[in-house]
């Protein structure tokens, strides 16, 4: 089969900056609505008495266009280029004072594969979170259920408010269609858990805060709705916060973010009565910068997984992120661009007793975004020039473009 070249994204590309173009022109003239502000429309809120609902959502529909050249890549890669629902997802949280928090969140895009290297899913409706917190006092929350665990820092943020489209592919790996899945470079991130939290919110001592965030979790994916074996999973992260109010801004919230995490995990892989342990201990550090506009967070996230049952060596992964952004705000818009360098070594140091060596994959992205501040509508083109070791090189830059709606 001929593989599509780089031409189509550039088409594509053009019919982006058409759709931004349509977008930019309503935005100059008209009446600012009454709830206009930096962070857009308020949500649908209701209260009953005590009780507070809320309601969120947003829906992302994405453009992907691989871009191939040579005949290196397989047959999956770059031959599903088109339009893909991202996201579907409608939430509820439901509060009782201070005290009291329950969220639901749903997501009606969820991509289900049979097996890697699938490029076309099937779509489901899925359980995000689900979870009760009950406040104990200001500096201890208790939170049980269905969450994120505290441990990759990207994948901790709201989707809908990522700087690009997508989370980086030390997050999320490598995806189905636009490279070659191998062992190790499905990404760093942790999925959602069943367990229990100790967390607090910012603790401020004058100018600078402190925030902790404690998890035990079945230490399995939420789509198993039990734990892989009889022992959990740890987690535990700290943030060292600067307040706005150093710069003269006294709004609340932080313009400096240091924060570190760490986590462990005795997991059971595989089908009895063929069952394989599989330990993971996850290292983590961060800083976050936001204030004049710009947005700068950087991270290194490391894996040690051993195998206890075998002879088998450990396999050490290696993830760095550092992006760099910039919004311009304007009455009625804002615009915004952005650099992101992500890097992930899926078996770092390259041992001979290892499965892969010379695998390492990094990727460049620029971004683009466009927000209507009259709308609660957001438009992004984003493009990845990415860079693979000899084992894994494939020419396949990719271009996506998103356009999104909040409420």
């Amino acid at each position: 089969m001929k593989k599509p070249e780089l031409i189509p994204c550039f088409s594509a590309a053009a019919v982006a900056l058409a759709t931004l173009l349509a977008f930019v022109a309503p935005a100059m003239a008209g009446e600012t609505p009454e709830w206009q502000s930096e962070e857009g429309p308020p949500p649908m809120t209701f209260a009953v008495d005590d009780w507070t609902t809320t309601l969120d959502g947003y829906v992302r529909t994405g453009l992907t266009m691989v871009g191939l050249e040579g005949d290196k890549a397989p047959e999956f890669i770059g031959n599903n280029n088109g339009f893909a629902l991202l996201n579907m997802r409608f939430g509820i949280d439901v509060k009782y004072l201070e005290d009291l928090e329950m969220r639901v969140q749903l997501d009606g895009a969820a991509d289900s594969r049979e097996s890697i290297n699938d490029a076309v899913g099937h779509q489901l409706v899925s359980l995000k979170d689900a979870y009760g917190r009950y406040n104990i006092g200001p500096f201890l929350g208790l939170l049980v259920g269905q969450s994120k665990p505290p441990v990759d820092v990207e994948a901790m943020q709201s989707t809908k408010g990522l700087m690009f489209i997508r989370r980086s592919i030390v997050s999320e790996g490598v995806e189905p269609g636009e490279g070659i899945e191998r062992p190790g470079n499905d990404g760093l991130d942790i999925r959602r858990e069943v367990g229990l939290n100790l967390l607090s919110d910012v603790i401020d001592f004058g100018p600078v805060g402190l925030r902790y965030h404690l998890a035990m979790t079945n230490g399995a994916p939420s789509s198993m709705t039990r734990n892989d074996n009889n022992l959990f999973a740890y987690y535990g992260r700290l943030e060292f916060h600067l307040r706005n109010q150093i710069m003269g801004d006294y709004k609340p919230g932080s313009f400096l973010v240091l924060g570190g995490s760490a986590a462990y995990n005795q997991k059971t892989d595989g089908e009895l009565p063929n069952q394989l342990s599989v330990d993971d201990f996850l290292w983590q550090a961060d800083l976050h910068f936001a204030a004049f506009g710009v947005d700068g967070l950087a991270e290194v996230i490391g894996r040690k997984r051993s195998y206890p049952d075998t002879g088998q060596g450990e396999q050490e992964t290696l993830g760095i992120v550092a992006q760099l952004g910039y919004t311009l705000s304007l009455d009625r818009m804002a615009l915004s661009a952005g650099y992101r360098f992500a890097s992930l070594d899926p078996f770092k140091g390259d041992s001979s007793d290892l499965l892969m060596g010379d695998d390492k994959l990094t990727h460049h992205t620029i971004g683009l975004g466009y927000a209507r501040k009259d709308l609660p509508v957001a438009f992004k083109v984003d493009y990845t020039l990415t860079a693979e070791e000899a084992a894994v090189a494939i020419d396949n830059d990719l271009l996506e473009v998103l356009m999104q709606f909040v409420w």
